[in-house]
């Protein structure tokens, strides 16, 4: 039952973050380009960085699988 609630939960706060993101871009194309739009440069680079980063952790985690 604790699982059950616990991903009933989780599926809720992704839910709600997705909508906050999809209501906040409106017709951008790209998040980055959303954050560049509100917070300037400084914005887009965090969004890149964040998005480099996010791509690089499974990347090792896969070469660590592999070896």
């Amino acid at each position: 039952m604790l699982g059950i609630a616990l991903t009933i939960l989780a599926f809720t706060i992704s839910f709600y973050t997705c909508y906050l993101v999809i209501k906040t871009a409106g017709t951008d194309v790209d998040y980055t380009d959303t954050l560049g739009k509100y917070f300037g440069r400084r914005g887009w680079m965090a969004g890149m960085i964040i998005f480099i980063v996010n791509l690089f952790i499974p990347i090792i985690i896969y070469f660590e699988l592999l070896s």
